[in-house]
């Protein structure tokens, strides 16, 4: 299924692989290692935690940098990674070795 949103994501981001779920919806690879969401998500907490203690253009910076940094980590990719063609998750986690 192609709409807007594809297409957006295809040529913003460069997914040249997008893949589609049972629904049709749209399917972002994961580009980050479990470390690194996890490291993302508590620097993202903690960003968001020090707007109550600042205030003024600090604190919209800090709120804006916390969400992105807490949305990346939960989800797992990075559309600046996609862009410079950077993954750091390993494919082969949870694969059986031989």
């Amino acid at each position: 299924m192609f709409n807007l949103t594809n297409a957006f994501l295809i040529v913003i981001f460069r997914l040249d692989k997008v893949k589609y779920g049972d629904k049709g919806e749209c399917i972002m690879m994961k580009n980050q290692s479990n470390v690194e969401r996890l490291i993302r998500s508590i620097v993202g907490l903690v960003l968001l935690l020090l707007t109550v203690f600042v205030g003024g253009v600090l604190q919209i910076v800090l709120i804006v940098i916390g969400a992105i940094m807490l949305a990346t980590g939960l989800i797992g990719f990075c559309p600046i990674y996609k862009v410079l063609g950077r993954n750091t998750r390993d494919e082969n986690v949870g694969v059986k070795k031989r």
